[in-house]
């Protein structure tokens, strides 16, 4: 479902190519990490050189730049504060994401992702399955993110930004 979508927002395009080739990565990194609570180098470190190349025909070098550092090194501040409460798989994954979404994608994936896995977390919590300290794997919600950012990022923007700009 996820490939149509991707087909069908960005047609016959180098984007399309790009949504294809990140949802492989996404879709693999969120299984992987529920499975064996890791995203592997193998996948992440191609993955960026991949979405930096594309990005020349895609949202810019200096936006996949831009969105590497600013997704990456935001997970890896908070990994360095929670003394490793986030994973390095994680934190090469954002990069991932930052490097085929651009800087608005990176940003927009942030946020999507940290919701997400604060309801869930909530969830477990109100259901008794978690406490607080509970490791949660962080994986499947970068992947959903990385999807939304990357195809709809633009479109999630001007819906957010129209409740306060009139």
């Amino acid at each position: 479902v996820s490939f149509v979508l991707v087909f069908i927002k960005w047609g016959y395009s180098l984007e399309t190519l790009g949504g294809w080739g990140l949802n492989l990565v996404l879709i693999s990194s969120a299984f992987i990490d529920l499975e064996h609570g890791i995203i592997p180098d193998s996948i992440t470190y191609p993955s960026i050189i991949a979405g930096l190349v594309l990005a020349f025909f895609t949202v810019g070098l200096k936006s996949s730049l831009g969105g590497l550092a600013l997704f990456a090194g935001i997970l890896f501040l908070l990994a360095v504060l929670s003394g490793g409460g986030m994973g390095g798989g994680d934190i090469k994954l954002a990069g991932v994401i930052g490097a085929f979404a651009g800087f608005q994608g990176a940003l927009t994936a942030f946020f999507i992702s940290s919701i997400a896995g604060g309801i869930y977390s909530v969830i477990l919590i109100l259901a008794k399955k978690a406490g607080r300290k509970t490791m949660v794997k962080f994986g499947p919600f970068l992947a959903l993110a990385g999807f939304f950012a990357y195809n709809y990022s633009r479109e999630i923007w001007t819906v957010y930004l129209g409740f306060f700009i009139k």
